[in-house]
């Protein structure tokens, strides 16, 4: 071989483009409409809130008609945009090879899981009730799958930073007027749409169900303002943040207050192993949380309650105590739940298969725990499932450090906090799906999918 060809440098290889490698294309408009469409659904059922005489005795009827319809668009975009990515980047959701590789495993855990609650819903039986749940919560099989087909598959595929930025103005500015209007209504002038509520509650039924979406505000925007959004994203984060978390406190909501310091401990963990820029500001951002906490201790008494009553509450379950008041009556819900369960445990009962047997022994009709309602729903496997698959997206946060992305930590950060809060409450129509726009989007950072090929 002569000296010339043992010097020559070979050709470089061509580099070949999978799912999420590729640039943003025209699809990620397509597939931040979804997201899009919820913050304006729930700025839409604010307006509709204050502007619109006698609102107060139409919204458990005309909210979730107009969701149903603004989630048949969804829907249509949905399914649109699953055709496109059939013929260009839908490799991450649709190649067999994905399913039991290490950061994709969630698709099949997810896929069981939708199986199941299929197989149970045939078994228990298929009329509108399971289709769509019980109207006022309006959800239901095909919402579930919905949920994960579209909401999370979309935003999973919004690539182009600008639309991904947009979202989270865009959920946080609607977050920001429900937050301005319940201090209206509470200190400048009554909303008669809110005064049927319990507690502050704005567009929602009651307070609890308002405290999972101000769990979701505040803990995103506490991620843009620690890992540095942007000079206006993030300083928009941490404003957002503490007037959410202000009226969180107002709203006291003891299970989303609970939620709230989980995933900041969780935050605390994730900056451990990021830069010093973020554990200084997470040094900020929880002296800010702490200061507010303490003001309204001292000021709010039902917020008090809650903290001290909470001691008594753990006293008595873990005595062995007669604890059916405990948590407002949740340990003797959970109990009876489980007793349910335990008796159709792969199966279950059905959608609202168990809201009778509940209401007459408790009087709710919820066991106020998606995980308890999921097993008594669907069946036990289903449960493990869900958990199973959030369990292997937990893991890819962790993989793929998403903390260098200020975006996905805000969107994993709120994705968690509202799993925390929903050990406490119940899914509902209006909150449940920004939960899973918020998983697709933490799934997004980690754009080389080599392992795929």
């Amino acid at each position: 071989m002569s000296k010339k060809a043992k010097h020559r440098k070979k050709a470089p290889e061509p580099i070949r483009p999978n799912a999420l490698s590729q640039a943003p294309s025209r699809l990620d408009y397509l597939a931040v409409l979804p997201g899009l469409l919820l913050c304006a659904m729930t700025v839409l059922m604010l307006l509709m809130d204050c502007l619109i005489p006698g609102m107060e005795r139409e919204q458990y009827t005309d909210f979730p008609s107009m969701f149903r319809m603004i989630h048949g668009v969804i829907l249509c975009a949905g399914v649109l945009l699953w055709i496109f990515l059939l013929r260009s980047r839908g490799t991450l959701w649709l190649h067999p090879r994905t399913l039991f590789k290490k950061d994709t495993l969630f698709i099949l855990f997810f896929a069981l899981f939708a199986v199941w609650i299929l197989l149970s819903t045939a078994v228990n039986g298929l009329d509108e009730k399971a289709i769509h749940g019980v109207s006022y919560r309006n959800i239901g099989v095909f919402h579930l799958l919905a949920f994960l087909l579209i909401y999370m598959f979309t935003a999973s595929q919004v690539l182009r930073m600008s639309l991904r930025r947009c979202l989270m103005w865009c959920f946080l500015a609607a977050a920001d007027l429900l937050a301005l209007a319940a201090l209206a209504d509470r200190f400048i002038c009554d909303i008669p749409a809110f005064a049927q509520k319990k507690e502050i509650s704005t567009i929602f039924f009651n307070g609890n169900h308002y405290g999972y979406f101000l769990t979701m505000a505040v803990l995103a925007g506490a991620g843009l303002f620690v890992f540095r959004a942007g000079r206006k994203l993030d300083l928009f984060g941490l404003v957002s943040g503490l007037l959410n978390f202000t009226v969180l406190l107002l709203n006291h909501s003891l299970g989303c207050l609970l939620a709230v310091v989980g995933a900041v401990v969780f935050l605390l963990i994730l900056t451990i192993a990021a830069d010093r820029p973020a554990a200084q500001r997470l040094g900020l951002l929880l002296g800010c949380l702490a200061g507010f906490l303490l003001l309204g201790l001292l000021i709010l008494a039902p917020l008090r309650s809650e903290f001290t009553g909470l001691p008594q509450d753990l006293h008595q379950i873990l005595s062995g105590e007669d604890a059916s008041s405990a948590g407002h009556n949740r340990w003797l819900l959970w109990s009876q739940t489980i007793d349910l369960i335990s008796q159709r445990p792969l199966l279950g009962y059905g959608c609202e298969g168990i809201a009778d047997t509940l209401k007459d022994a408790v009087d709710r009709a919820n066991p106020h725990n998606e995980l308890l309602t999921c097993a008594a729903f669907y069946g036990i496997p289903a449960a493990l499932f869900y958990v199973l698959g959030l369990v292997a997206i937990f893991i890819c946060w962790i993989r793929r450090k998403i903390w260098t992305d200020p975006v996905s930590i805000a969107a994993a950060l709120a994705a968690f906090g509202y799993f925390l809060s929903s050990l406490f409450g119940v899914p509902m129509f209006y909150t449940a799906p920004f939960f899973f726009v918020f998983l697709g989007l933490s799934l997004t950072p980690a754009k080389d999918l080599s392992f795929l090929t």
